[in-house]
């Protein structure tokens, strides 16, 4: 599976990225990787949020519940916006 390019990056092979499990019943894992947030969901599909700074990963990564953190931190936010990969 590849992304789309955005802004001039590169193609990123999603199945190289440091990916990490999940125990959200929504995400099942994630990998932060060139200021992006990739999200693999349960149902099969899969993308980035975009502009995620380190600081924010490691809160996404250690919050209790990542659906919440992604419903209320980044969905619907313009300063993140979601990219679906191939």
């Amino acid at each position: 599976v590849h992304e789309r390019p955005h802004a001039g990056r590169p193609l990123m092979d999603l199945k190289h990225l440091p990916w990490k499990d999940s125990a959200s019943s929504n995400v099942a894992k994630y990998a932060h990787h060139d200021g992006r947030l990739y999200v693999q969901f349960r149902n099969g599909s899969a993308g980035y949020y975009d502009n995620v700074p380190a600081k924010m990963f490691d809160e996404f990564h250690t919050a209790t519940s990542h659906g919440k953190f992604l419903h209320g931190r980044l969905k619907s936010n313009d300063k993140h916006p979601w990219r679906m990969a191939d």
